[in-house]
């Protein structure tokens, strides 16, 4: 993943996660397309929800969206009238335009860490985070190995 800056944020617990991300998006003041990965449909449908009530602007895509509201979601995120895509999947891939992405979040680290991948920016250059709780040190561990790369703190 040539060009992705790769760092991670150590969180104290999975509770702390959605407001280190708050923080990431206000720090940051982000105004291009950004991906979140997730690991499952109920924490994508939930994040989407919580960071509505914080008025960001976001969308989810997951297994159990059917086609005609996929198509519409990534319309809106090409189109950037929806920035954030929360996900869930993996199939995204190759539909997202990573012309348009310049920050991949992964609120969950992948349970494999060959799913890693799934932050590839295609040969853009970007910047990747991962949330990073105590219990998921040997697994980030696991995906540097895995990946040959050195993924570092993000001083924030």
């Amino acid at each position: 993943m040539e060009g992705v800056l790769q760092f991670y944020i150590n969180v104290e617990k999975e509770e702390a996660k959605f407001e280190k991300l708050c923080n990431l998006y206000d720090t940051l003041c982000i105004n291009s397309q950004s991906v979140i990965f997730v690991n499952t449909r109920l924490k994508a449908d939930w994040l989407t929800q919580q960071m509505r009530s914080k008025a960001y602007m976001v969308s989810a895509i997951h297994g159990d969206t059917d086609q005609f509201n996929r198509d519409r979601i990534m319309r809106e995120f090409h189109f950037g009238t929806s920035p954030v895509l929360i996900t869930s999947t993996d199939l995204l891939a190759s539909k997202i335009n990573a012309e348009v992405v310049s920050l991949a979040i992964n609120y969950d680290l992948p349970t494999q860490p060959e799913q890693y991948r799934r932050i590839e920016m295609f040969g853009r250059s970007g910047v990747a985070i991962n949330f990073v709780t105590r219990d998921e040190k040997r697994v980030l561990h696991d995906i540097e190995k895995a990946c040959n790369m050195d993924i570092r703190e993000l001083p924030f």
